[in-house]
């Protein structure tokens, strides 16, 4: 039955473009959410840290302007988490749509066979009927799992 195969075969390919997704549970970087929180509480600590007003002279204004420095480059990295995060949740979530969206496909094709299986037995042109419908929906669903 050469249609069963066609569909078989578009269900492999399909599979393949899915492995391409890689396996499991997509990174969505927590970690770099909560490196984010412990940098926020490190820049916290570092403002509760200046210099009092009871401390003065040039080695109070050498630890304030590093403590503001170190500040700073705390802020830095959190800000850098923060995008690094956002990026990785946002790719997860994309991946993690493409599968269903592939998965979709598959189910399309195994529908179609399903479908399809019962008209090849119409007398005369049932192979044929059901040989165009499942080439017709191969072709678009290959199309749209490549695309899409």
């Amino acid at each position: 039955m050469v249609t069963a195969d066609l569909l078989a075969f578009g269900q492999v390919l399909i599979a393949g473009l899915k492995n391409t997704t890689g396996q499991g549970d997509p990174e969505r970087g927590q970690a770099f959410g909560r490196a984010r929180s412990t940098l926020h509480g490190v820049t916290t600590a570092l403002q509760s840290a200046v210099p009092d007003h009871g401390w003065g002279g040039t080695a109070s204004y050498a630890y304030a302007d590093q403590n503001t420095r170190q500040q700073l480059r705390s802020e830095a990295m959190a800000d850098a988490d923060r995008e690094v995060h956002k990026v990785l949740d946002r790719e997860a979530a994309q991946i993690t749509v493409r599968r269903g969206y592939l998965d979709h496909q598959c189910n399309v094709l195994a529908s179609t066979r399903h479908a399809t299986s019962s008209m090849q037995s119409i007398p005369q042109f049932g192979e044929e009927i059901s040989l165009t419908i499942e080439l017709a929906t191969l072709q678009c669903t290959l199309g749209r799992a490549a695309t899409r």
